[in-house]
């Protein structure tokens, strides 16, 4: 029998498999809301002050 893609998710959450190769939370990269508040003080930091003037 074939299983077909659109009958649900290719692993279920309990499946040994996927607990064995999922990756360490060490390997993670931070959450989305770390990284974009990050960018959003680097730009109230830049932003405000303009470009560059002349030398």
């Amino acid at each position: 029998m074939i299983t077909h893609a659109d009958e649900g998710p290719e692993f279920e959450p309990d499946d040994p498999l996927a607990v064995i190769l999922r990756p360490g939370s060490d390997y993670l990269g931070p959450p989305p809301a770390v990284t974009r508040r990050s960018a959003a003080e680097r730009c109230a930091d830049g932003c405000s002050a303009g470009p560059p003037g002349p030398d």
